[in-house]
């Protein structure tokens, strides 16, 4: 019995290093969740703002929630006065200070909130009014 012989190749086989074909993305299509596609578009301000009442508790998920301009409201009324505790606790728990080892802990919220506080205060007067 006799063995055929391979043909001669058609192509020349290249010898050395390997090109790795890299895959293809579609930057014009952006992946997003149903959940984060439906979240308005808002500025970072009022974002924080948002983040900030819902862990004190006023401003609750629901579509039938108080309006951001109520709330501010609340939120600066809520100064006016001496603070309560529990107040207090939230506020350090929310922004993260450490009241114990700070001996002005008022310094640090000063710091926090940085200057201009007095016009953001007269603004949502004037918004209220």
């Amino acid at each position: 019995m006799a063995v055929i012989p391979m043909p001669p190749p058609i192509r020349k086989v290249a010898v050395g290093r390997r090109v790795k074909l890299r895959k293809q993305y579609n930057t014009g299509a952006k992946r997003r969740s149903a959940r984060i596609a439906k979240q308005p578009a808002l500025p970072t301000m009022e974002r924080c703002q948002r983040v900030l009442f819902k862990r004190m508790g006023w401003l609750p998920g629901g579509d039938g929630a108080a309006s951001m301009e109520e709330v501010l409201a609340q939120y600066v009324a809520m100064f006016e006065g001496p603070l309560l505790q529990h107040t207090i606790a939230a506020l350090t728990a929310v922004f993260g200070i450490d009241i114990e080892d700070d001996d002005n802990p008022t310094d640090s919220l000063v710091e926090m909130v940085g200057e201009g506080v007095d016009e953001a205060a007269a603004e949502i007067k004037e918004i209220i009014a």
